[in-house]
């Protein structure tokens, strides 16, 4: 299903979808009309997903909803361990394993790295096998990074389980009682976590540090010539915007 959704967040199934009902429409049907209108909205949407002020506009509400925090900064001095949420890393290659993390696990775990060392904190980590190579738990990949670049071993408390983000929190919420944490997670996936947390740990102290991020904090309207980031970039805040729709109304309904 995960798949699923993320496959129609794509603004270019979005597009082939709508050209194919506008194929429809001219060949089996009179609406000769609805098929131009829905063709000429293709084209239109394409073009403006490829353009970074409107995925820039899609995504900095959800990215800066929590700020950015600096490694030295005095709101953090008050945690006592830190958390960083699984991302994925590449099993199937011959290259060397500083190769293997993309850029936007690599920014969570690398942070996760100095902060451990400026604040002298232990690091949870949480992620089950849910890589290609179902063998190797990502936890277990991410605490071999650590251990390589001088992690003192009890200073790691591995969370081997959890395939998506509700089922890392919900194993990891109970070593979140009683402690200040910083959690680490890419910007826009933050709002996400702190739904989750409000709903399973809600007295939970936490410290959100985000990273990854795809948008400027100042919107400026420019064109630019088309981009596939930019549409890749929408595809993201268009999937943050429906889980977190999701979680809404599965949280008013459970209240119910």
């Amino acid at each position: 299903m995960r798949e699923l959704i993320q496959t129609l967040c794509s603004p270019i199934t979005q597009v082939i979808i709508l050209i194919c009902m506008a194929g429809f429409y001219a060949r089996f049907t009179r609406k000769k009309g609805l098929a131009k209108s829905l063709l000429f909205m293709a084209i239109i949407w394409l073009s403006l997903c490829s353009q970074y002020f409107f995925s820039s506009l899609l995504l900095q509400p959800i990215e800066y909803r929590y700020p950015a925090q600096a490694l030295q900064a005095r709101t953090l001095s008050t945690a006592t361990q830190i958390y960083i949420l699984a991302g994925y890393y590449q099993t199937s290659t011959t290259l060397p394993e500083h190769t293997r993390w993309p850029d936007a696990t690599y920014q969570r775990i690398s942070n996760g790295l100095f902060l451990s060392q400026y604040w002298d904190l232990p690091l949870i980590i949480s992620g089950g096998n849910f890589l290609r190579d179902t063998e190797q738990n990502y936890t277990e990949a991410v605490a071999n990074f650590y251990l390589r670049r001088g992690v003192a071993e009890n200073n790691l408390i591995l969370v081997k389980t959890g395939t998506n983000t509700y089922e890392e929190l919900t194993a990891v919420a109970p070593l979140l009682a009683g402690e200040t944490t910083i959690i680490i997670s890419s910007a826009t996936h933050i709002p996400r976590i702190a739904m989750i947390l409000n709903k399973i740990a809600p007295n939970a102290q936490v410290r959100f540090f985000p990273v990854d991020y795809l948008s400027s904090s100042t919107w400026t309207f420019s064109l630019n010539n088309p981009s596939a980031i930019s549409v890749v970039h929408v595809e993201r805040a268009i999937y943050e915007y429906i889980a977190l729709l999701y979680l809404y109304l599965q949280q008013k309904f459970t209240l119910k």
